[in-house]
């Protein structure tokens, strides 16, 4: 009990704050993008559509969404995040539209995203980092132990 008491509180805000951007906001023809929407809400709350309205020239698909506990100093307050992969496969300026979804039941706009596709993005704007992992073996199984290399390459100099 002692241990429960002791815990701070969740607070959930009065108002929903959500954000919605594309990372990064330039890039080239069938080079990845992220969409990432961030609420100030629990995961549980967000009533989330399972397909995103964007321009044709957008292929996205859902990626993943998680929630987490930002501790600001006497509570806790939930961010949670919806990702989504977007590989645009012609040049221009695209707009993910407006939309909204219901937090705790009440409707809740989400800013619209652009992204902006470019044959030569300027050198200031760096491509999204590309993760590889790469494993001396196949066909694992459970409990196996494994060493695994994971590259995260650093800035082209």
């Amino acid at each position: 009990m002692t241990l429960m008491v002791s815990q701070p509180n969740i607070a959930i805000p009065a108002v929903t704050k959500v954000t919605a951007a594309f990372d990064p906001p330039v890039v080239r023809p069938g080079e990845h993008a992220f969409l990432r929407v961030a609420l100030n809400a629990l995961e549980e709350s967000v009533e989330w559509p399972t397909n995103l309205a964007g321009p044709p020239q957008l292929e996205i698909r859902a990626g993943a969404h998680e929630q987490m506990l930002q501790y600001t100093g006497t509570s806790m307050e939930p961010r949670t995040a919806f990702n989504y992969r977007v590989r645009p496969s012609s040049l221009g300026l695209f707009t993910v539209p407006e939309f909204t979804v219901k937090v705790d039941g009440k409707p809740v706009k989400v800013p619209s995203a652009q992204l902006e596709v470019m044959a030569e993005p300027p050198p200031a704007v760096m491509p999204a980092g590309v993760l590889t992992l790469s494993l001396p073996v196949t066909n694992l199984f459970v409990g196996q132990a494994v060493q695994a290399r994971v590259v995260l390459p650093g800035s082209p100099g």
